[in-house]
């Protein structure tokens, strides 16, 4: 069976090696109960193990032994670099601090009992020993009433000097012990500050100040003697509450050799260590599952309670947005605590947190609230940096010792980690919860081409998710308007529209006050909405649990503030460009349909999508003389201001042209030079022109011509559908082309249909509507109809033909001849 009072680990070479070896060894010394040299035995090992990984350039064997009765420790480094000897006489002081090489030895031979090297063929160990006696009984072991058989030091030197200090930290009392230990007399040191007689350890648990507010404490330190130089002290105290003139703290001091003086006579009863609880099973289970932290710390709390046999414990973490310790989890009669200032007792930017134990803590001393006596606290460290604390309280006085505190350290360290781990996680998701929503978000603004629709789609993304309710402002001619309010509950939203809609935020990201008049109260955040430096608007927000809105949510916010204000401005610039369209389409067409006898007129332009470009199809009917019409259906080429250029040079040209009294060949072949002549821009379309005339009997005549243009149809009375005249070559594609006319006559009852290739063109699938004749079916279909149920009937037909929308612009022109009025 191994030896229990062995223990050895090896170490490979590299940087990491100091720091696990101390942590080796104060693991070591702590399981065998031998506190007292741990600081010192630390800081040999990692010197020796830094001349050996470092300088020797090898990994390093760490041997702890513990004799048999307890009376000293010795630990062992040995490298495999046997070539590289140790000095015979190691320096008598430190080196200078800018120089590290000689440190190790020296501080060997300063702090340890005995040191000594040892070489073999392979190897070379380096070791010391620290004694642990101090007058027959074993350091850090309290024997019950035991007295030393051989004191360190004279009687003669033992001196119990006794001090007193007022609420004010000035020394109110000092007797005539105290004045042989340190040399100063009680008229020189009376209403002075005691701590300008203290040298207070700079690596101990808690500051001079807060050892001072500890109902009783017992420790070292050093106190200045009169000629200045630092006396070592073990200081026992008690802080007295029932005097007149506010609360006194006694001091018993004594050399620190006679420190078994002042000790408590018996120990308190063992406590096993973190390792041998009952809870320590049970800790590692909930520690290796990686579910929601706020489960995780509440099962800690649980558990650690019952390790420690406390009354209530805390788990104390930072708070992103404002820095103080929230209670993360409470566990036992804890009763809930505000946020705690990081400083004093848990001060997170402290280099060296360490674990401390309050025997008996005064009220309003930690800041927790509870009724409770004594306190044991230990750090959450995460890569050197402290992220929390494990707190446990218990009612009676003197409930935890150090062994408590160590034994929960070391479930601290296990604890720290498996936060750490839950925290990244919950980071993990919650950022890829709030990508996902951002991305949602931007999907749905960048669909909707309304202002409006916007503001009232942005509101409806944030509550309830992230706010009880909110609020879009935009501005609109320079005044602030509201757009859209939501609240969580419905039926507030009437309320909150009213009281919103009489102020306005303020023009900066802050605070704002709750809206007077609504149910509730919390926070109030106001963000704006801005592309590059132009204000588009405000967004708020509203949240009654004001610790909700994180700096996490802020920076959400702010970043789909940043995707609402591109979504305003697009729909904006959307509104515009519609806007302008509508008017340049409707310059394009004309006001009113010109009435022609004994012709029944009917029309239907369908522009494609949203409708914010202006489309190339065009039509127009008007009188060109006493017994003449001229009717005109094209199309141009592309969609946009080129397209209705090109048309509104045609629709022009047209009128000009028919009242001189061109005909349609004629105005063809002239509107074909001027396209060509317009700055060769290659822009050409197709059309039909026609001239109706009377004819004495009923019926009009009718002479066109086809330039380029789905040729037209024409029903007779009895349903028969044919193409009275063909199709020539588009206008502007070629100079010199000459059109033709071509006439017949409309009989009252029949009809004449024109389109645009929008209709024939129109697709489904792998299908033309046009295809195989589909339009002279359509209209066969409509014999004995008039014109304008004709025109409705193929409209519907064409947007019927396919599940889609329409692609392209399509019009419809029928004339349908009928029997004059008398």
């Amino acid at each position: 069976m191994e030896d229990p009072l062995v223990a050895r680990a090896l170490f490979d070479h590299g940087s990491g090696a100091p720091s696990d070896a101390r942590r080796f060894v104060a693991h070591t010394l702590t399981r065998w109960d031998v506190t007292e040299k741990i600081d010192d035995a630390v800081l040999l090992t990692s010197e020796l193990v830094t001349n050996a990984v470092i300088h020797a350039g090898t990994g390093a064997e760490v041997v702890c032994r513990l004799d048999g009765g307890r009376t000293a420790v010795q630990v062992e480094v040995e490298d495999l670099h046997p070539a590289r000897p140790v000095p015979d006489a190691p320096p008598q002081d430190l080196p200078p601090e800018d120089r590290v090489r000689g440190r190790g030895l020296a501080l060997t031979r300063l702090i340890s009992d005995s040191w000594g090297v040892t070489y073999t063929r392979t190897a070379k160990r380096v070791w010391f020993r620290l004694d642990l006696m101090r007058g027959g009984v074993a350091a850090g072991v309290r024997s019950a009433g035991a007295v030393p058989a051989d004191l360190t030091a004279p009687l003669s030197t033992l001196r119990i000097a006794v001090a007193a200090v007022g609420p004010d930290r000035r020394v109110v009392h000092w007797d005539d012990a105290a004045h042989a230990l340190l040399g100063w007399s009680a008229q020189e040191v009376l209403g002075r500050d005691f701590e300008d007689l203290i040298e207070w350890p700079d690596d101990h648990a808690l500051s001079f100040g807060e050892a001072l507010a500890v109902g009783r404490w017992q420790g070292w330190c050093a106190a200045r003697d009169r000629s200045g130089r630092p006396v070592p002290l073990f200081v026992s105290h008690l802080r007295a509450e029932g005097v007149a003139d506010g609360p006194r703290t006694v001091w018993l001091m004594v050399p620190r050799q006679h420190e078994y003086v002042l000790t408590a006579p018996a120990a308190r009863p063992r406590r096993p260590a973190a390792d041998e609880l009952p809870g320590h099973r049970a800790l590692q289970e909930v520690l290796a599952d990686t579910g929601h932290i706020d489960a995780l710390l509440g099962r800690v709390a649980e558990i650690v309670l019952g390790m420690a046999d406390g009354d209530a414990c805390h788990v104390l973490l930072p708070r992103e947005e404002t820095g103080r310790l929230g209670i993360a989890a409470v566990a036992g009669s804890a009763r809930p605590s505000a946020d705690l200032p990081s400083e004093g007792l848990f001060d997170t930017a402290r280099a060296s947190v360490r674990p401390f134990v309050l025997d008996d803590a005064q009220p309003g001393q930690t800041g927790l609230d509870g009724d409770f006596r004594s306190l044991v606290s230990v750090p959450l460290v995460t890569d050197e940096r402290v992220v929390g604390f494990v707190v446990v309280t218990a009612s009676r006085a003197g409930a935890f010792d150090d062994r408590v505190a160590a034994g929960l350290q070391r479930a601290a360290h296990r604890i720290s980690a498996a936060v750490d781990r839950a925290q990244l996680a919950e980071t993990e998701r919650a950022r890829r919860g709030w990508l996902t929503f951002l991305a949602e978000a931007s999907d749905l603004l960048t669909g909707i081409l309304d202002e409006n629709l916007v503001a009232v789609l942005a509101t409806q993304l944030l509550v309830p998710r992230i706010a009880t309710w909110a609020a879009v402002y935009l501005v609109d001619d320079f005044d602030l308007r509201l757009a859209h309010a939501w609240h969580a509950e419905e039926e507030h939203n009437e309320t909150l529209g009213t009281l919103l809609a009489k102020q306005s935020p303020p023009r900066a990201q802050g605070g704002w006050e709750w809206p007077a008049g609504l149910e509730g109260s919390g926070a109030v955040l106001v963000f704006p909405i801005a592309i590059g430096n132009t204000g588009i608007g405000r967004l708020v927000l509203g949240r009654r649990d004001a610790d909700g809105l994180t700096g996490e949510i802020v920076r959400l916010t702010e970043d789909l503030c940043r995707r609402l204000a591109l979504a305003v401005h697009i729909a904006r610039q959307y509104s515009r460009v519609a806007s302008t369209s509508h008017i340049l389409q409707r310059s394009l067409m004309p006001v009113e349909m010109t009435e022609i006898p004994g012709v029944s007129c009917a029309v239907v332009y369908e522009p494609a999508g949203e409708g914010s470009e202006v489309g190339g199809d065009f039509y127009d009917v008007y009188a060109a003389g006493e017994d003449r019409w001229v009717f005109a259906l094209g199309d141009v080429c592309g969609k946009g201001p080129e397209a209705a250029a090109v048309t509104g040079l045609a629709r022009h040209a047209l009128r000009l042209l028919a009242r001189d009294g061109y005909g349609p060949a004629a105005i063809l072949n002239r509107l074909n030079s001027l396209i060509l002549e317009d700055d060769g821009r290659n822009r050409f379309l197709s059309m039909i022109c026609g001239e109706l005339r009377a004819r004495p009997g009923g019926g009009v005549s009718c002479t066109l011509c086809c330039a380029g243009h789905p040729p037209p149809l024409m029903m007779l009375p009895e349903g028969t559908v044919r193409v009275p005249a063909s199709s020539q070559l588009l206008v502007g594609l070629l100079d010199g082309e000459e059109f033709f006319e071509e006439g017949f006559d409309l009989e009252p009852g029949s009809t004449l249909l024109c389109v645009t290739d929008g209709v024939t063109e129109r697709r489904s699938g792998g299908r033309l509507l046009d295809d195989g004749d589909g339009l002279t079916r359509m209209l066969s279909r409509c014999v004995s109809m008039p014109a304008r149920a004709i025109a409705e009937r193929l409209r519907q037909a064409t947007l019927d033909f396919s599940p889609d929308p329409p692609q392209d612009d399509f019009a419809l022109l029928i004339l349908q001849a009928v029997t004059p009025r008398r």
